[in-house]
């Protein structure tokens, strides 16, 4: 699948919350502890764009629950992970898909 079927096209007015590079973002499926939560989450999607218009590393849901409905959803950044609990599956198809994504981002 094209990238430019995954994503809209970029917002001029787009608010960058993070300078993480792509490389460094940690796959779907890690599981991350954040401060001030009592649960731990696990990252179901990267570089996600909140009802504002503010960009963020990941997209998380609660471990080991899930996704619960629209409310159980986090957006953060990856200076918040005070701990990486475990890191997601990642093969080939992932890192061709990052190179991707940083080759889309740069425009």
């Amino acid at each position: 699948m094209a990238l430019k079927d995954l994503f809209k096209k970029k917002d001029k007015n787009l608010i960058i919350e993070s300078n993480t590079p792509i490389d460094e973002l940690l796959p779907i499926g890690s599981i991350v502890t954040l401060p001030d939560i009592n649960y731990r989450m696990m990252i179901i999607g990267i570089k996600q764009l909140s009802i504002d218009n503010h960009e963020y590393d990941y997209i998380g849901v609660p471990y080991p629950s899930g996704l619960m409905g629209d409310d159980s959803t986090l957006l953060f950044n990856n200076d918040e992970i005070m701990e990486i609990n475990n890191i997601g599956f990642q093969d080939s198809e992932r890192f061709e898909f990052i190179d991707q994504l940083k080759e889309y981002l740069k425009r």
